[in-house]
């Protein structure tokens, strides 16, 4: 396995905690400037990646402003391979304002983008944007879910890259608020492209039965860790190592983000990766 961590700069994250909430007031070269000192403390903590936000790449933004997020990253020896926050909340996927002109656009620039500087990975969670209005037809929602994965899925082969569907809690959102569902709906597409993200957070939120991974073996294609109220992993009471025993069981070999809300990142993400590191240690 891999193991990386979340930058933590997304602009449409529920932050709880000061820290989250100060990186995600920012600008966005105010961001850049953070991610030198980012990058810098997780490669010497030993990670493997960093995981970025889709909105670093710029895709509606101006060219130069993508040019120096790669010249921030190009340094160093860890690279972005995964992608998260993928679509802004304004951009719709569902209901009855989807602006696919835009849409199409956004692919067309987005997924090249992250390709460019190392990704391999773009998780589709994106909450707001797929959540349809009260009374609009739920199987409706879905078909265009379908229709807007068919769409990326295109994109990502042409790039060499894969999507990873995450399930979201019901408290931010209204569809595939399961990894079953995400499971159906990747079924359903049934492109090698998409495939599902196990978000462990919502995960347990939902009070998913940890079995359910098993059903899931060789679809899931990235995992984000944190512990309980997004601590880092071992400072709560989630059952990391049933956790990583199914892990094991199901032979998953992919990625493994850090994804929470750190006060401080250098002591906080090595103590996290220690910890992730030991249990697969000790079910190896």
């Amino acid at each position: 396995m891999r193991f990386g961590c979340c930058m933590g700069l997304a602009t449409f994250l529920n932050p709880s905690t000061s820290r989250s909430s100060l990186l995600k007031s920012l600008s966005l070269q105010e961001k850049l400037n953070e991610i030198p000192s980012m990058m810098e403390a997780l490669e010497k903590n030993g990670f493997d990646f960093v995981e970025g936000e889709v909105f670093l790449l710029s895709p509606e933004g101006n060219s130069d402003d993508f040019k120096a997020f790669k010249e921030k990253i190009g340094s160093f020896s860890i690279k972005p391979e995964v992608f998260s926050a993928f679509i802004p909340p304004d951009l719709k996927v569902v209901g009855p304002n989807v602006d696919k002109v835009r849409l199409k656009r956004y692919l067309a620039r987005s997924i090249p983008r992250a390709k460019e500087v190392g990704g391999k990975v773009i998780i589709w969670g994106s909450g707001i944007s797929r959540s349809y209005p009260e009374g609009f037809s739920r199987e409706e929602a879905y078909e265009q879910m379908e229709e807007f994965l068919h769409s990326a899925a295109d994109s990502a082969k042409e790039n060499e890259m894969h999507l990873g569907i995450e399930h979201i809690n019901r408290g931010e959102s209204n569809t595939i608020n399961s990894l079953k569902e995400a499971f159906t709906l990747a079924k359903r597409v049934n492109r090698k492209e998409v495939q599902l993200m196990l978000d462990f957070e919502h995960f347990m939120l939902e009070k998913e039965e940890i079995s359910t991974l098993e059903s899931c073996k060789g679809r899931i294609i990235h995992v984000h860790l944190s512990d309980r109220d997004r601590k880092c992993p071992g400072d709560g009471d989630y059952p990391f190592s049933s956790l990583f025993k199914t892990l094991k069981k199901i032979n998953y070999q992919e990625r493994i983000s850090l994804e929470c809300n750190l006060q401080e990142l250098g002591t906080e993400s090595k103590r996290g990766l220690d910890y992730i590191k030991s249990l697969c240690e000790k079910e190896s």
